[in-house]
């Protein structure tokens, strides 16, 4: 197995998936945009769980996450369920458009790669 499918999807079985959409303008209608599905691991932390939704609804910042059902926030790994919709309320980065070319937003991220 040259591509280790093997073990990938030995990883995908302990991932819950979820679907997270992007909270409207308060316009005075409950509107979402821009909804994903994410694979979360067993054993992500918030902060990485944050991460990712960040890099999949291409925001720089996660203010809140609620559970679309309710709207009441979601605060720990622990009430996460399988196969769920959340809403989250985030900092758009500036200037980015779903399917843009990768660029300048992802400067900072990471440290860069050295001056060598």
């Amino acid at each position: 197995d040259p591509l280790g499918r093997g073990c990938w999807r030995a990883m995908e079985a302990s991932k819950r998936v979820v679907f997270v959409s992007l909270r409207g303008k308060e316009d005075g209608r409950q509107r979402t945009r821009r909804k994903r599905a994410l694979g979360v691991s067993e054993t992500a932390t918030w902060d990485e769980f944050c991460a990712l939704i960040c890099a999949r609804l291409q925001l720089s910042r996660v203010r809140a996450v609620f559970h679309a059902s309710t709207m009441s926030p979601l605060t720990s790994m622990d009430e996460l369920q399988d196969i769920e919709d959340l809403v989250v309320e985030g900092d758009e980065i500036a200037g980015a458009r779903v399917g843009a070319a990768p660029g300048g937003a992802s400067a900072g991220i990471g440290g860069g790669s050295g001056g060598g």
